[in-house]
């Protein structure tokens, strides 16, 4: 069976924002599937964001650059 974190979990693991797994999520660069009606809820495989050689995590292509006074994790 395979195992799935929460957004905060993967947030944790790899030191992001969960924001940025949201991000990430929405932009398809991080493997995901949604529980529920609607919206629904955020599952990441444990292995998501791994590289071939199994030991690096997958980076977003980019960063948003916030002002100060912006939303902060």
């Amino acid at each position: 069976m395979k195992k799935y974190l929460t957004v905060r979990e993967y947030a944790a693991r790899h030191m992001v924002c969960a924001a940025t797994v949201y991000a990430m999520c929405a932009q398809g660069t991080l493997p995901h599937v949604r529980l529920g009606v609607g919206r629904g809820t955020i599952r990441i495989p444990v292995d998501a964001g791994q590289s071939d050689s199994g030991n690096e995590t997958r980076q977003p292509e980019a960063f948003e650059i916030r002002q100060p006074g912006g939303a902060s994790c």
